[in-house]
Formats: C-alpha cells, structure tokens, sequence
C-alpha cells in the first residue's frame, strides 16, 4: 500500500503528459532526485538532458510495466489482503512493522 503513491506521484510522472500534473505535483520528482541524485528517474523525467532520456528509455519500459501489470497486482493484493484481514493479524503485522523499525540494541554500553 506504501509504494503505491510513490509509484503515482513520483514514478509514472515520467510517463504522464505534463499538463496532467498540477505544479504542486510536478515538484516531487524533483525534491526525489535532488536528495537521493537517482539516475533512474531524473535521466526518465529529463533533468539530466536529452542524452540521458535517450540513454534511460528501457527504464521507460520498466515505468510501464509498473504502470499496466504492478500496479493492478497491488490492487488485486490489497482486495485479497482486506477481504481476509482480521484485527488479530493486523495487530501482529502491525507488531512486525514496529519491530522491523525500532533497532536493535547490538552492542552493550558500559
């Protein structure tokens, strides 16, 4: 569920037509590429010039595939996932994203 607005509001805008994406939008994949320099989706979105884009088109290819087959799996994963969730085993995935975030104490400080 996490990767899917990052997959529309950052991956596909690639793909887009320009006037589709309000201005606000329009700045995410900038604000992404500046803090992480992904070559990926700044040469996809244009920004390091058009000898990039023409070098990244099979990672446009890539942005489709995620697009047209990713993305409806996702859904159709979610469906399955809500249709068969009960609270205890969202409690305990809850309990497994937790203890996958918090890190753990390795070494003992005297």
């Amino acid at each position: 569920m996490i990767h899917l607005p990052a997959t529309f509001l950052i991956d596909l805008q690639a793909l887009y037509p320009k006037q589709w994406v309000p201005s606000i939008l329009s700045n995410l994949p900038k604000f992404y590429v500046e803090m992480s320099s992904d070559p990926l989706i700044g040469s996809a979105m244009g920004y390091f010039g058009q000898s990039h884009l023409d070098a990244y088109t099979w990672f446009r290819s890539f942005l489709l595939v995620e697009a047209f087959f990713q993305v409806p799996v996702f859904v159709i994963g979610l469906i399955g996932l809500w249709k068969v969730m009960t609270v205890d085993m969202a409690s305990r995935v809850q309990s497994l994203v937790a203890a996958s975030t918090v890190p753990p104490k390795t070494v003992k400080q005297d």
